[in-house]
């Protein structure tokens, strides 16, 4: 900063002054860029709940369907179990479902 400002012929001395309106300036750019974010991910939501929704149904009667098979859901529940074991591991809070596996 210094460099450009002796460059452009401008008094070094109220640096600070600079730096301190700048910090400020980027606070609130910083703000607007994350309600603008916020704000895009409310609107892709409201517009596209449905087609997320007839996703989870096909994910759904996809999961159904291989649990109905008895080798794939062994392997299915030897995963779920290796999966949920790992994450007892790691620290933290880590939820789990409470629904219970299809049969």
């Amino acid at each position: 900063m210094l460099l450009v400002l002796t460059a452009v012929g401008l008094p070094v001395n109220d640096v600070s002054l600079i730096v301190a309106v700048d910090w400020l300036l980027d606070r609130f750019r910083t703000s607007i860029n994350v309600i603008g974010d916020a704000f895009g991910a409310g609107i892709v939501h409201h517009y596209c709940k449905e087609q997320f929704a007839q996703h989870d149904l096909e994910h759904s009667r996809h999961l159904s369907n291989a649990y109905a098979h008895p080798e794939a859901a062994a392997l299915l529940l030897k995963d779920k179990r290796l999966s949920i074991n790992a994450k007892q591991h790691e620290g933290g809070y880590n939820a789990l479902s409470t629904e219970e596996t299809p049969r």
